[in-house]
């Protein structure tokens, strides 16, 4: 039995079957983390940490955006089992077909309502100027290029229907190095910034989506997809959308609150900030967002070290030198000071 086909997990043992399933979907996960610390590594070296904070902001809005075809991606696995399993040949070709069809139609949706919404809601949620255009710029590629994305997770749903994990797997890697290359290319070679990020993560998803479609097109021995499946009629649209709803509804509500948690941390952070720079409290804390910001965002690391042996001391005023970090300024006491909040 080939690793790479549809698999029957009727047969053979039961343990087996299910270890075998599930260990491609567990490096999956561990290969979406990779794609995911890559893009914060790479933007944060080569850009800066406010562009690094406007990606990472970006992700829980993003995540509410894609819920639809989580959704979709759960409920297509569920039904091509069962049609599958059923060996109903006819109205597995159906599901899938639906599948195609629903996921085109969301990704339309959100094609059109991401743009126009993802600055509204970025100012909703009071995101911070320094950032607020990065995460507009990059929310608005990733909205516009939605299609791959969308695509790759609805046939991986429709490969592990069909019992085949490690397909998915496989295109999942292969997006993956994808996305660093050009990551490396557009950020740290053109300079592209944050829009560079998005627009590697834009083609590796469509890379992956397009050998989705080309394995899933060759499995003719187990269905076949002609026109007349893609419109199959209401009853399975609504059992895709009742066997989906769950799950998208699960993530909707984690979203919504991530989206919570990193807008009261932005505001626990510039309320902390204000203090320490205004009212010289907390210099140790101070001490050590610095020194984080230092060792991310300089070119050449910690000047001379100033930031461990100021802390060291316990001193109140931050090492290195800060002129080139156009988020901060220094005062004329030594102090340094975040522009955006200066008085």
């Amino acid at each position: 039995m080939s690793t790479f086909h549809a698999v029957d997990m009727r047969e053979g043992n039961p343990v087996t079957q299910i270890i075998r399933f599930s260990i491609p979907m567990l490096i999956g996960n561990i290969a979406q983390q990779l794609y995911n610390t890559v893009d914060s590594i790479i933007v944060g070296r080569f850009v800066g940490d406010n562009a690094l904070a406007a990606v990472g902001s970006a992700g829980p809005i993003l995540n509410l955006m894609i819920v639809l075809f989580i959704g979709i991606s759960v409920g297509a696995s569920i039904m091509v089992s069962q049609y599958f399993g059923a060996q109903k040949r006819e109205e597995l070709s159906k599901a899938i077909g639906c599948c195609i069809t629903l996921t085109g139609a969301a990704s339309l949706l959100i094609m059109v309502i991401g743009p126009l919404t993802a600055g509204p809601l970025l100012r909703l949620l009071n995101t911070p100027e320094s950032i607020i255009a990065w995460c507009e710029e990059y929310l608005t590629i990733i909205f516009l290029g939605v299609l791959g994305g969308g695509y790759y997770n609805i046939l991986s749903g429709v490969m592990r229907g069909l019992g085949d994990s490690a397909s998915a797997l496989i295109f999942l890697l292969v997006a993956t190095a994808v996305n660093i290359v050009l990551d490396y290319v557009f950020v740290a070679k053109l300079g592209m910034g944050v829009a560079g990020v998005a627009w590697a993560t834009v083609i590796a998803q469509l890379v992956s989506a397009v050998l989705a479609l080309v394995k899933i097109l060759r499995m003719k021995d187990i269905f076949e997809l002609r026109l007349r499946h893609l419109m199959p009629g209401g009853r399975y649209f609504r059992t895709l959308i009742r066997l989906g709803l769950p799950s998208g509804v699960t993530q909707a509500i984690f979203s919504m609150s991530m989206i919570v948690v990193v807008h009261r941390g932005e505001r626990h952070r510039h309320a902390h900030r204000r203090l320490r720079d205004d009212a010289g409290l907390l210099p140790g804390h101070g001490d050590d967002d610095l020194c984080r910001t230092e060792y991310r965002g300089g070119q050449d690391g910690p000047r001379g070290g100033g930031c461990a042996k100021r802390h060291a001391r316990g001193h109140g005023h931050f090492g290195g030198d800060h002129r080139a970090d156009p988020a901060f300024r220094q005062r004329p006491d030594g102090r340094v000071h975040d522009h955006a909040r200066a008085d």
